[in-house]
């Protein structure tokens, strides 16, 4: 009777503890999956350029940005080394991606260049313009005044030289304030702060002296004949007549 008790007591516990898991497992698959809200930064095009555009075509490069806000999250700096990330609210496409679609656009509503080609044309431009982004994000360390923050390095490498050393660079930085510490709040702000960044960008750029043709590349003299040719890895080619008594026709005999 006792050895009966027992079995039907554990038996009982069993069909407890399993229905608390069936319970639980319904409340686990019953639980709504989180909702993200995306957004994407789309900056207003200026309606009319400023002014002329500068001979040559403009080819907009990448916009790298800082391995910190290079995510699709969206970033809060709350203190001076304190940020966090909001795992509900992020960018549709990765902010390289968006900034540099944005710029592409922009600057070809503008004008700026005769020419302005988006980084994934295949054609080459005279003119490369790339960029990065240091810093991205929303400043809540101060509680009454929240600031969209966009800082931003851009380089311009004449492509028609060697070597493709920039030949001017400018950092610019928007601190725009907004209303709220909340990512629609944020985003509003992040793409004020860009368009802004961007028309300054254009006005820094057509005041930069463009060289009217590409530089001359140092070429090595040939000694033989005294002219210039092109630089290449087999260097000057040789004349004929140096070549072919340079070069034996066929071994010299063998001395006996």
């Amino acid at each position: 009777m006792m050895l009966f008790r027992r079995c039907s007591d554990s038996l009982a516990v069993r069909v407890v503890v399993a229905g608390l898991a069936c319970v639980l497992a319904a409340c686990t698959l019953s639980r709504p999956s989180p909702v993200k809200q995306t957004y994407l930064l789309v900056v207003t095009l200026p309606t009319k350029p400023s002014t002329a555009p500068r001979p040559g075509t403009l080819k907009i490069g990448v916009m790298g940005v800082a391995a910190p806000f290079r995510g699709k999250v969206l970033v809060y700096r709350e203190t001076d080394l304190k940020y966090e990330t909001d795992f509900y609210n992020e960018f549709l496409v990765s902010p390289t991606a968006m900034l540099t679609d944005a710029a592409s656009a922009w600057l070809a509503a503008a004008h700026v260049f005769r020419g302005v080609l988006p980084a994934s044309a295949n054609t080459e431009g005279d003119f490369v313009l790339e960029g990065f982004v240091s810093e991205f994000y929303g400043d809540f360390r101060d509680v009454s005044k929240p600031a969209a923050v966009i800082t931003a390095k851009f380089f311009l490498i004449d492509n028609r030289s060697l070597g493709g050393v920039p030949m001017w660079q400018i950092e610019l930085t928007q601190r725009v304030p907004i209303n709220g510490r909340n990512a629609d709040a944020l985003v509003t702000g992040l793409n004020t702060a860009w368009g802004a960044m961007l028309a300054e960008l254009a006005k820094q750029l057509v005041t930069v002296p463009l060289p009217e043709s590409a530089p001359s590349a140092v070429v090595p003299k040939d000694q033989n004949s005294g002219t210039f040719c092109a630089r290449s890895a087999m260097g000057c080619p040789l004349p004929a007549a140096v070549a072919s008594s340079a070069i034996p026709t066929q071994p010299p005999p063998i001395a006996l």
